[in-house]
């Protein structure tokens, strides 16, 4: 398991706004509830987060500038 899915199972069994990495979107909607997952789940969660290629919309750039938001390396 990689470090990042690590760190998603760990937000998901205890969401905790110092484990956030969206800091505006935290203060915009405030931190997820706890969602009761199994282990097996929350590792499933996490590799479809972590393995997923996601595409990326024309808009996002910009909206990382509007932000001040830093983008994952």
């Amino acid at each position: 398991m990689t470090v990042a899915m690590e760190r998603i199972k760990t937000f998901l069994a205890a969401p905790a706004k110092e484990r956030t990495l969206m800091k505006p979107a935290v203060k915009l909607f405030g931190v997820m509830p706890k969602i009761e997952l199994t282990q097996e789940e929350m590792r499933d969660y996490a590799q479809v987060l972590v393995e997923t290629e996601f595409e990326i919309p024309e808009w996002f750039d910009e909206h990382y500038k509007t932000h001040e938001l830093k983008k994952p390396d």
